[in-house]
């Protein structure tokens, strides 16, 4: 441990606040953000539906079909998971 610096210390939490707002940080963190947003564009959106969501979709919209979907359970209940752009 000795000869790589490392030594035995108690844990200290720690938050880290210092700076976060000097005119460097906000301008970047501006950049970031509008940079982030436009990327965020192209991202997939996914809606998550409960099974019987679905089947009320399935009952008002004859061409829904939940095999698009991915399905799993939570706490058993199943659950489906869409692709926003797969349905109009």
């Amino acid at each position: 441990m000795n000869r790589l610096n490392f030594k035995y210390a108690p844990k200290k939490k720690t938050y880290y606040v210092d700076g976060h707002e000097t005119p460097e940080t906000v301008a970047y963190r501006k950049k970031y953000i509008l940079s982030y947003m436009k990327d965020e564009l192209c991202c997939y959106r996914w809606i998550q539906l409960t099974e019987y969501k679905v089947s009320q979709l399935e009952q008002k919209d004859g061409e829904f079909d939940r095999r698009i979907g991915y399905s799993y359970q939570i706490d058993g209940n199943n659950m489906f998971e869409f692709h926003v752009d797969d349905h109009d």
